[in-house]
């Protein structure tokens, strides 16, 4: 599975939420930049304003322009949504994902 698959970065995205929400910390917005993800900024803003809009985030805000391909997305204050750690759980295609990262940190130490 490719690293920029939708499904691959929606579930490092909601994964990096959940972990902060466990915590009881804020989300650091570094954790789930573009380049933390390793992908352009367009193809996050779409990421971000989907899960906005799927209700699997909140505390976000994404606004879509008739002049502009992607939207603006100000993903500041994003906290994973009850929804969203269903999503996480239950998902087979984001059980996949799981179960090869989850691989990949028994393979490499330190990740």
């Amino acid at each position: 599975m490719a690293d920029n698959d939708y499904f691959k970065v929606v579930y490092r995205i909601l994964d990096t939420l959940y972990a902060y929400m466990q915590e009881g910390l804020p989300v650091n917005p570094d954790a789930i930049s573009a380049e933390a993800l390793n992908i352009p900024e367009g193809y996050r803003r779409e990421v971000v304003a989907n899960l906005l809009e799927d209700g699997l985030v909140r505390g976000g805000e994404a606004k879509r322009y008739l002049r502009q391909d992607m939207p603006l997305v100000n993903a500041d204050s994003l906290r994973i949504t009850t929804k969203g750690v269903e999503f996480l759980k239950e998902n087979s295609n984001m059980r996949k994902v799981y179960n090869f990262l989850h691989g990949v940190k028994e393979i490499v130490p330190g990740i």
